[in-house]
């Protein structure tokens, strides 16, 4: 979607839904405004613990950060901006894996706006679902025994809870 048609009006309400799926596999689905997508993610990165990260630094006043979700091969990059009290996130696809080519070159596969509190809160929902599915150990097993981001799950739940 180009700058162009952005919508004036930031959206309050995403949805995210992750599932890991089989041992080292997840995928997530997304939507925002008028956008949805859905992705995967391998246990080469940390998926969750990098999305959830994102959502913590945007809401601690960061302005312009990344996250990815690794493929084999490929890579999904999180781009998101700060732009006034709203952010800009963009999903965008690459074909290798940890590729270090620029935005400009891979293909949009989300470009919208939302409120800042309504991503921290959406993506805290689908960290929380996840555990409530597999739990810690369950959690452990099904993405490579990489641990759940307890700490930075409780981080964002207090930025959620007293947004600034």
């Amino acid at each position: 979607m180009a700058d162009s048609i952005l919508p004036q009006v930031p959206v309050v309400h995403i949805n995210f839904q992750l599932r890991a799926n089989t041992i080292g596999w997840a995928s997530c689905d997304v939507a925002i405004a008028f956008s949805s997508v859905t992705i995967t993610a391998s246990y080469l990165g940390d998926a969750l613990k990098e999305l959830v990260d994102a959502a913590c630094l945007v809401m601690s006043g960061e302005t312009q950060l990344e996250a990815h979700f690794w493929e084999e091969p490929g890579e999904y990059r999180w781009v998101i901006d700060k732009v006034g009290e709203s952010i800009r996130i963009r999903i965008i696809e690459f074909d290798e894996l940890w590729s270090d080519k620029p935005i400009e070159a891979g293909k949009v596969l989300v470009d919208e706006m939302c409120e800042i509190v309504a991503f921290g809160a959406a993506v805290l929902e689908a960290a929380d679902r996840v555990m409530d599915e597999h739990g810690l150990m369950g959690y452990a097993k099904l993405w490579g025994e990489g641990e759940f981001p307890a700490k930075s799950v409780t981080h964002l739940r207090e930025l959620v809870r007293s947004p600034t």
